[in-house]
């Protein structure tokens, strides 16, 4: 099978077929498989983003690489984690989905099910998912701490340098984004850089950047994004643009 690209349709495969993919953590490849995400097996979605990296704003390591995931167009609702309303795009591994072909979806045809990929003793229950959302020390009467996708990125991604020029190609082939959108944010990387040279011209390129776009720095330092949450979602739902 492969890859699946923007714009693909596929069907959520069912609770079972999902559960045997994970181990007794509820995880593929140390991915978490969330609860909430049990809701739309069956149902069909196209796909938003290839998920073959990320960023990591937590431990400061930035980019991360992440193989056979992609992003739907769905968002965690945050139930099984206390409400949490970040709003995060959930990863879905493509063992958890079925390829439609172009052809097919008249006809409700999927391709089958293989388990060529999954672990020898996959024995998880849906118990266990729900289990997985919690720390292993934590007290549940107590404790109220959460695991996820987002908490756990580290664990399920591998450092991804800037230069390896092969994510560009996979960013251009997968249909994540156009060229034009890659060298500009070559562009932008560049004059970034040179405004942080320390040579005396930083003030000067971000004041020439907000004349010219009408937008502040976007990389300004400060309390306000810390004090925003709504600017604090709006980052994290631009994870998927990130290109360089």
């Amino acid at each position: 099978m492969r890859k699946l690209k923007v714009g693909d349709w596929v069907e959520v495969r069912s609770k079972e077929e999902i559960l045997a993919t994970l181990d007794k953590r509820s995880r593929m490849g140390g991915l978490p498989f969330m609860p909430q995400m049990f809701q739309y097996c069956g149902q069909r979605f196209r796909v938003f983003k290839r998920a073959h990296k990320t960023c990591d704003f937590l431990y400061g390591t930035w980019g991360r690489r992440l193989t056979g995931g992609v992003h739907l167009d769905l968002r965690c609702d945050g139930e099984a984690y206390g409400s949490c309303q970040n709003g995060c795009l959930i990863f879905w591994k493509e063992a958890w989905l079925k390829q439609i072909t172009a052809s097919e979806q008249s006809c409700n045809s999927i391709l089958p099910f293989s388990v060529s990929s999954l672990p020898p003793d996959s024995t998880c229950t849906e118990a266990e998912v729900w289990a997985g959302t919690r720390p292993g020390d934590a007290n549940d009467s107590d404790d109220l701490r959460y695991t996820c996708q987002m908490t756990d990125v580290m664990k399920f991604t591998t450092l991804l340098r800037w230069w390896d020029f092969r994510q560009y190609v996979e960013d251009y082939t997968s249909g994540n984004v156009t060229l034009g959108r890659i060298l500009r944010g070559f562009v932008y990387a560049g004059y970034y850089s040179l405004s942080e040279a320390g040579i005396g011209l930083g003030r000067a390129l971000r004041w020439l950047y907000e004349r010219l776009y009408g937008v502040p720095w976007p990389r300004s330092r400060g309390k306000y994004l810390l004090g925003n949450p709504h600017l604090c979602r709006s980052l994290s739902s631009n994870l998927e643009n990130w290109s360089v």
